[in-house]
């Protein structure tokens, strides 16, 4: 939270210009008087109109007041350009008060009375500031939208200093979403307009906008170049509120290049200017960011004083989304100072006003406080409910879909404003296609990269067997030499020049043998390498511990890298966890695996809560037409399915699995396996309740007859264990007859030993496949990839 409010108050900076919150007092009591003496009619409501915008930065209650008694004239003598002005008045209002609901609502009625008399101005005033609006509410997709509509009116009324302020926007957005490149290409064709109308004042908010786009990509020197720009401008311009916004910025620089004195130093200028100019909202956002400072000097008493001061201003101006703001952070102080009640009830209301304004980050950054004070406290079970909500929100916010979507807008919009742009729109849109002809370039300079490492890797092995024959042969041919040495041992001159021929074959079988030792060891290189790559896509140790309860994972490669894998997944109240074993082991089997993982992920990442047995038709599918083993449809009657030559040829590709999904609210499960059963003990009294789920008889591949998978569903009950595994551990070769391990002998051990704790099953198991392989003291070879799953039901 602490790190990114700087870059939420810079962006309320940007928007305002220069000497909006001196109010002249002169000009109030004239515009009161014009009211007073005036009949009801037009002039009257612009009277109003005009005295609420004295009030729109600083005293939003008082713009909302007179709004609406220009609201009630218009609708009194039908003066529907006063009707739209007024709702957009208190409409901008209630969105500085953080009432989003309110705002929206507001803005709408302006679009419908401005429609109505075709003020074009005024519908993309509000598109605008609509787009603002979602932007603060997180909702990218639909920000942009309304950005895209008012940058199509102001290109059609040819208005170069809204289409500049448009381009700003929409480049906030992709700063927003973290695509720092785009949000720089559209700032900068921002003040390439700016610049041609000379208004100096909006070049320097581009300067700002420029500077914020390169402080988040690290680039700090850019950044407070651009700022230092803008600072000089609105010196120029004798520009109190500009001058003390870009100190404000230079601040955040130095506050992450962790120079804290300059930082302050800057800080409090911005505060003493934004004092004089009596501009109460900046100086809230002072003391909050004074109060960040203090935070990370471990200043904590006086980071709270600052935090207070702003928490004070927020109150009387009323605005909720800088109180929740500000009650997050003093959470995130009294979790450090150990005052964890406290803590949690400044996290609690700093919730409850996120969830009423509709803050998804500020709801985001609460859960997160939540969720660490009740871990302090040692109360899990809220703290796993805390971090759940986190984990929940921040995909809401920055899923891939929602990307997707911005970009599919984007896009449609384009196709809509061909015959607006002017010439140098024509040029930008030459440009992007130019950098898509660049992405597929790249794209095929990939393909072409792994068919020559193909390529590489089949010369290598065809060069390594045409040097091994070439060693046997001079193998043969020094042997021969020998023999002829000693049957013309009278031909000195010539059993000389054999020698020095012998010698220098051996030279060369010499460096041949290294050449191979190096390409082995390149080669093995190579593969260790490809298990970190596997390593870091199974599911680590501390993720497994964090989304599962007790339970334990013995996973055992044959090689270096492995075939088998496992995989879990959380998402909303169901878990997921799967055990498979891919065709193959070594480097194919893993290749296998990694397709394996990175299909479950897509599937449960872009569905809603689907059946086990569905996600494995989904895997099937995606293997198939993956390996192109045949074309379907999407149906599974055989009319759909067309098996060809080659597909049958690749019948063998493809994976067991034994995948199950886990409610965690009324603990029931479902199953559905491809040839991988999953075993079920429930503890009674006596002999224990065995349970096994039957798999399917069918690979997760093509097969002469595809059909559904079954889905099976189970209650659990207290203390259940279930185990999932793949083949390894019973096909295993070992004992005093060198025979397999069997299923069976693995069922009557987990039996024998399911009471036990999982670390000490883990243990059990380990050593007991370990003392098969190597038996009567003979070490027998691994045949297999083993995987075993075990996990304990806690309700």
């Amino acid at each position: 939270m602490i790190l990114r409010l700087s870059n939420i108050i810079v962006l309320l900076f940007i928007l305002v210009p220069g000497n909006c919150f001196a109010q002249n007092q002169q000009k109030i009591d004239s515009l009161k008087k014009v009211i007073f003496i005036s009949k009801e009619d037009t002039n009257k409501v612009e009277a109003y109109i005009a005295l609420s915008k004295q009030f729109k930065r600083n005293n939003s209650d008082s713009c909302i007041f007179y709004s609406k008694k220009g609201l009630d004239l218009s609708a009194k003598i039908n003066y529907l350009k006063g009707l739209a002005n007024c709702y957009y008045s208190i409409g901008y209002s209630y969105s500085r008060l953080a009432n989003y609901k309110s705002a929206l609502e507001n803005y709408n009625k302006s679009i419908e009375y401005a429609g109505k008399i075709n003020d074009k101005q005024g519908l993309a005033a509000c598109y605008n500031n609509i787009g603002l609006l979602k932007e603060e509410q997180s909702e990218y997709n639909d920000a942009i939208d309304y950005f895209n509509k008012a940058l199509k009116i102001d290109i059609e009324l040819k208005d170069t200093l809204s289409v500049a302020g448009d381009y700003n926007n929409i480049g906030m957005i992709y700063w927003n979403l973290g695509n720092y490149s785009k949000s720089l290409d559209y700032h900068l064709r921002s003040l390439k307009l700016k610049e041609k109308t000379g208004n100096k004042l909006s070049v320097a908010i581009s300067y700002i906008n420029i500077g914020l786009v390169h402080k988040d990509m690290l680039s700090y020197d850019q950044a407070l170049k651009y700022y230092y720009n803008a600072l000089i401008i609105y010196k120029e311009l004798g520009n109190k509120s500009g001058i003390a916004n870009c100190h404000h910025n230079i601040a955040g620089v130095q506050f992450m290049q962790k120079k804290y004195k300059e930082a302050k130093e800057n800080y409090l200028i911005a505060l003493q200017l934004n004092i004089e100019i009596n501009d109460i909202n900046r100086i809230g956002d002072c003391y909050n960011n004074l109060g960040n400072l203090a935070f990370y000097e471990k200043k904590y008493s006086e980071s709270i004083q600052y935090y207070n001061k702003s928490l004070k201003i927020d109150e009387e101006l009323d605005n909720k989304k800088n109180m929740a703001i500000c009650l997050g952070n003093i959470s995130s102080i009294k979790v450090i100072e150990g005052k964890y009640n406290e803590a949690i009830g400044m996290a609690q209301k700093a919730l409850d006003i996120s969830k009423e304004i509709g803050a998804l980050p500020i709801e985001l950054e609460c859960y997160q406080h939540l969720s660490s004070a009740y871990e302090s406290l040692n109360d899990y079970k809220n703290a796993y409910i805390y971090h759940k909500l986190y984990k929940f929100i921040n995909d809401s916010i920055y899923n891939q879909e929602s990307s997707k979507q911005v970009k599919q807008m984007e896009a449609k919009y384009q196709s809509e404003k061909k015959q607006l742009e002017i010439d140098n729109l024509n040029k930008d849109k030459a440009l992007r296609e130019s950098e898509i002809a660049n992405k597929r370039e790249v794209s095929q300079k990939q393909r072409y990269l792994i068919y020559f490492i193909i390529f590489g890797l089949f010369v290598i092995i065809i060069f390594s067997i045409l040097t091994f024959r070439q060693y046997i042969e001079k193998k043969k041919t020094n042997h021969l030499l020998n023999i002829q040495h000693q049957e013309i041992q009278q031909k000195n001159e010539e059993i000389s020049a054999q020698r020095d021929e012998i010698e220098s074959q051996r030279d060369i079988v010499v460096k041949q043998k290294e050449k191979i030792t190096d390409i082995h060891e390149k080669v093995t290189s190579s593969i260790r390498y490809a298990k970190r790559i596997q390593t870091a896509v199974l599911p680590g140790y501390d993720i497994t511990n964090m989304l599962l309860p007790e339970h334990f994972i013995l996973f055992k490669p044959r090689d270096i890298v492995s075939g088998d894998f496992y995989w879990t997944m959380i998402k909303k109240n169901w878990i997921y966890i799967a055990v498979a074993d891919c065709t193959g082991h070594g480097v194919p089997g893993a290749f296998m695996s990694m397709l394996g993982i990175s299909f479950l992920n897509e599937i449960i990442a872009h569905n809603e809560f689907v059946s086990a047995s569905h996600i494995l038709d989904k895997l099937r599918e995606q293997v198939i037409l993956s390996l192109k083993q045949k074309s379907m449809t999407g149906n599974y009657s055989k009319s759909d399915i067309t098996i060809t030559e080659n597909s049958m040829q690749n019948v063998n590709d493809g994976m067991d699995i034994s995948l199950i999904a886990i409610n965690l609210e009324d603990y029931y499960l479902q199953y559905a396996g491809a040839n991988n059963p999953c075993w079920i003990i429930n503890p009674t009294p006596g002999q224990p309740d065995f349970i096994e789920l039957k798999a399917d008889k069918m690979p997760i591949a093509i097969y002469p007859d595809i059909v559904p998978f079954t889905n099976t569903v189970v209650q659990l009950t207290n203390s259940s264990r279930i185990y999932l595994f793949s083949d390894g551990f019973a096909d295993q070769f070992g004992g005093p007859e060198g025979k397999k391990f069997m299923r069976k002998k693995l069922k009557d051990l987990i039996l024998k030993n399911h009471t036990e704790s999982m670390e000490k099953q883990s243990e059990v198991y380990n050593d007991t496949i370990t003392q098969w392989i190597a038996s009567n003291g003979k070490i027998n070879n691994q045949t297999d990839d083993i995987t075993l799953f075990g996990m304990k039901i806690s309700i």
